[in-house]
């Protein structure tokens, strides 16, 4: 039976994405810096809150939204994929998506 708590479902999708993110590296476009060891304290840190949603139609959904602040929403985004997946996979698939675009957008 699969859990579908959402805390349980979260911290899995955290774990896998720990472990997949050390198992397959991300492929490096050229130009890419090398990810420092420890980052440096932020000053004006950003909230990101990200959801995802399995459908049997066979289909997957992410979406996320960035904020500067808890009533200060400066970006938002979703995306639709044709993907059979599980809850889980699903998170994953979803916070590596999240934390790219903030990447693509130097948060």
């Amino acid at each position: 039976m699969v859990n579908t708590f959402p805390p349980d479902v979260a911290t899995a999708a955290l774990d896998f994405v720990v472990d997949f993110n050390q198992t397959v590296p991300a492929k490096k476009s050229k130009g890419q810096q090398p990810i420092a060891a420890a980052p440096s304290p932020v000053q004006n840190a950003h909230i990101i809150q990200v959801d995802a949603g399995c459908f049997p139609e066979g289909y997957t959904t992410y979406g996320c939204v960035f904020k500067a602040a808890p009533d200060n929403i400066f970006f938002s985004a979703c995306k639709k994929e044709e993907l059979i997946t599980d809850p889980v996979m699903a998170e994953t698939l979803a916070i590596r998506w999240c934390l790219n675009l903030a990447k693509e957008r130097g948060l």
